[in-house]
């Protein structure tokens, strides 16, 4: 099954997502209201009730604080960036 597209670089997101390497083994698969990162630009979607990505709101925008683990997903999508192990479209 391909997963949903990034709607700002149209690359391919992977569907599931593992809260850590020891549950990587038993995946932990999206619900609708998720939050994902595109590793490709870093932009922010979340999961519809279709299991489709959709943009966020503002609401759900102004709810995320730098301590979210969405913001640790961008900042590591980043140094991946600065250290060439992916591209920024």
């Amino acid at each position: 099954m391909i997963g949903p597209q990034c709607s700002r670089c149209g690359l391919v997101l992977a569907d599931v997502d593992a809260e850590s390497p020891k549950e990587a083994a038993a995946p932990n698969p999206p619900s609708p209201g998720d939050f994902t990162v595109c590793i490709g630009c870093g932009h922010l979607h979340a999961y519809d009730d279709d299991m489709k990505l959709r943009e966020l709101t503002t609401r759900e925008l102004d709810g995320i604080d730098e301590t979210d683990r969405i913001m640790l997903l961008q900042q590591a999508r980043r140094r991946l960036e600065r250290r060439k192990l992916i591209d920024n479209p």
